[in-house]
């Protein structure tokens, strides 16, 4: 399953060989529908690749 990322993933990500980061919004509906196809991915490439979620509004200086 995607773990919530609390910090800049620049920081948090350090040392993770492979990872995929979701920026998402709580207000958008297509990233909540989103949701279910990063949790598929996440157990199909589980040890492989890691998954984690974004509140992009709570991390806007992130994206610059």
């Amino acid at each position: 399953m995607a773990a919530e990322l609390e910090t800049d993933p620049r920081q948090a990500l350090k040392g993770t060989p492979a990872a995929v980061v979701v920026f998402y919004a709580p207000v958008c509906t297509d990233c909540a529908l989103s949701e279910d196809f990063e949790k598929k991915l996440s157990a199909e490439f589980a040890g492989k690749v890691a998954f984690f979620r974004l509140d992009a509004v709570n991390h806007e200086d992130v994206g610059d």
